[in-house]
């Protein structure tokens, strides 16, 4: 069974917070270099637009869901496509189904953790990291966010655990000038855990770019504004809200400024999500799926349609291109009846 579900094209993994913790601790025993990413909505959105990025998002050893959006996404495009013959009614059901399958979240939680199981936040995967880190006395090295910020977040998991090694603390820049620089005091430290706090896709790029001149580092992860929240300098939404799927709404209520990137994890994901529905996903379900009978992992797996759509082919261009495929299998059924 595939371990991995592609939503717009970006691989996320199927798994709960226990097995990435469990995974996270046998990477970090082992003798080769891992990252690890946390794609939230937005990101995925802002790949859609980056090839690089979303090339880069898919060479993850893990992919944690990070936001309640992707459980709604594997979900909804996974349900059954009705009304094929009729695009009209086809528009509407998938409106429709949208439209349940995003309030099921709050009232049917249980609808929407069939595929992904469970959302894994990197705010909270953090204190797994670093407990993990200080059971298994492996060095921890924090790399970003503003100057001052990560040494406020030395202090504060030293408070938790005065016992964890710290390997470094580090504000530096994703700026490519720099990377040499980074690179020599990082290895200064000898870190088995690098968390960098640049903010994507500067931080997956960077990792993916450095993480070869890395010498002891087994696992990098990009955390983006977990430094933050660790340091206290940005507020967490209250837990009620982040069960629910809010913690969008208490950002926006908190900082207004933040409400183009909002758009972009809410509406724009959503639309996203439907307009695939119903341009490419049900005509790809069709035609079957891995073994897992899951159609969304299918892009991966299909050789003549899965590579051209996770670079970036629009959804209407894949329409087009499967149609032209249906009309070939068609002459070629043709072609063997007449042998």
């Amino acid at each position: 069974m595939n371990d991995k579900v592609s939503i717009l094209g970006v691989n996320i993994d199927k798994k709960t917070k226990e097995e990435f913790v469990s995974d996270v601790a046998n990477l970090l025993n082992g003798s080769d270099r891992h990252m690890v990413f946390t794609p939230n909505p937005e990101m995925i959105v802002r790949a859609n637009k980056d090839i690089e990025f979303k090339n880069v998002l898919n060479l993850a050893t893990l992919s944690l869901p990070d936001g309640i959006g992707l459980l709604f996404a594997s979900t909804y495009l996974n349900l059954k496509t009705r009304f094929r013959k009729s695009k009209k009614l086809k528009v509407i059901y998938a409106l429709f189904q949208a439209f349940y399958t995003l309030l099921s979240l709050i009232f049917f939680p249980n609808f929407c953790r069939k595929i992904i199981k469970e959302r894994v936040c990197g705010s909270d995967f953090f204190w797994e990291l670093i407990r993990i880190c200080n059971e298994n006395q492996k060095r921890v090295f924090f790399l970003g966010a503003a100057p001052g910020v990560s040494e406020m977040v030395r202090d504060r998991v030293m408070k938790v655990y005065p016992k964890l090694q710290i390997a470094g603390t580090y504000a530096g820049s994703p700026d490519k000038d720099f990377e040499k620089e980074i690179c020599h005091i990082i290895n200064t430290g000898k870190p088995d855990l690098l968390c960098i706090a640049y903010g994507a896709p500067a931080q997956e790029k960077w990792i993916y770019r450095n993480l070869k001149n890395l010498d002891k580092v087994k696992v990098a992860i990009g955390l983006g504004g977990t430094f933050d929240f660790v340091a206290g300098k940005t507020k967490r939404a209250p837990l009620i809200m982040r069960k629910l799927g809010l913690e969008w709404l208490f950002r926006l209520l908190l900082t207004p400024s933040r409400i183009y990137r909002i758009y972009n994890a809410t509406f724009k994901f959503v639309k996203l999500v439907i307009k695939e529905k119903i341009y490419c996903h049900s005509r790809l379900s069709r035609r079957g799926g891995d073994e897992s009978g899951d159609p969304a992992i299918y892009y991966e797996n299909d050789k003549s349609f899965g590579l051209k759509f996770t670079n970036g082919i629009s959804a209407k261009e894949l329409h087009k291109e499967l149609k032209k495929a249906d009309k070939e299998i068609t002459d070629l059924k043709q072609s063997d009846n007449n042998l």
